[in-house]
């Protein structure tokens, strides 16, 4: 197992040497020690070094103070700091694991460099569920969103952006009207209020234009999360696509009807063959009755010819 490496940013021996020998303590490996701001930034992001954790005392030799180390650093990597002052009121805002006071003793150090470490363990097994989470809702089929009020969307998946035609950075935060058509936006504006107003699920079926300028009926689920004073904080909703769907049944009923005029046995297999190779997509049907112990082929696919088994036989039609 890889040892946890610690860069030491300070400019006096006394608190390099304190900090040094806390970090051996704990079976970690120092990795560095600079007095000089510009040496830590050029080791840490010009000799690309990777270090888990980096203690920064604010006050430093040369040009640059800890805090202006710390956000060059952290413009392009996210390693963990631990901030050390020798006054209280100079630890300004900054996003740092943990801010230290001088003087400190080398227990307090410690405790302190494993609760940073901890800290970032942390976050990054929650940074990797949340982009598992977001990988996962970007390849499902199932358009997915949430609203933050009736007229705003939140975030949204790939699927929705698709729909809409538009990258998923550029739908985070902005009006639904910039996206649909107004009297689609207004109806759409409608029963978000009306989910927002009555804090209850609703399901409906719209007819949407999707970015390619096609007509597809959305069955789409709007679900108000409620925060511990029952009001609502955000809607999630979900679309599929079931224009498809609507066809089918639609195709089903017209065959139905069909059926009711066919005269014959032989008529009704023909018809039952096509609806196959029509409707469900199949590539080989075929069609056999029992009749008398017997399976009697009726129709077929491509002229594929099956002969009479009897019942009783071990045959694929008989099992």
């Amino acid at each position: 197992m890889k040892l946890k490496e610690i860069i030491i940013i300070e400019d006096t021996k006394l608190h390099q040497q304190k900090i040094k020998d806390a970090v051996l303590d704990l079976g970690y490996k120092v990795a560095g020690v600079f007095a000089y701001g510009e040496k830590a930034v050029d080791y840490i992001l010009k000799a690309d070094n990777q270090p888990d954790l980096l203690i920064i005392d604010i006050i430093l030799e040369g040009k640059m103070n800890g805090y202006q180390v710390a956000k060059k650093i952290s413009s392009t990597s996210n390693i963990p700091f631990i901030f050390l002052s020798g006054k209280a009121d100079t630890i300004r805002d900054f996003e740092a694991s943990v801010y230290l006071n001088k003087p400190f003793n080398k227990q307090e150090l410690k405790n302190n460099i494993k609760l940073a470490l901890y800290k970032y363990d942390i976050y990054q097994k929650i940074l990797k569920s949340n982009e598992e989470k977001e990988m996962i809702l970007d390849t499902t089929d199932t358009q997915i969103w949430y609203l933050k009020d009736p007229v705003t969307y939140g975030k949204v998946n790939q699927a929705r952006a698709d729909f809409i035609g538009r990258d998923k950075i550029e739908i985070v935060d902005e009006i639904i009207a910039e996206f649909l058509p107004k009297k689609e936006a207004s109806k759409c504006i409608a029963s978000n209020k009306k989910v927002f107003e009555e804090k209850k699920k609703i399901q409906i079926e719209k007819w949407l234009e999707n970015a390619n300028g096609e007509k597809r009926l959305l069955k789409m689920t709007k679900n108000p999360k409620l925060n511990k004073k029952g009001e609502v904080d955000y809607v999630v909703c979900s679309a599929e696509d079931i224009t498809d769907n609507k066809k089918t049944i639609k195709d089903l009923h017209k065959i139905a009807l069909d059926f009711k005029e066919l005269k014959n046995e032989k008529e009704i297999c023909k018809m039952t063959i096509k609806t196959a190779e029509d409707l469900l997509d199949f590539n080989l049907c075929n069609v056999l009755l029992a009749k008398e112990e017997k399976f009697i082929p009726m129709v077929s696919t491509r002229n594929y010819k099956q002969k009479e088994r009897s019942v009783s036989e071990k045959s694929i039609a008989a099992k």
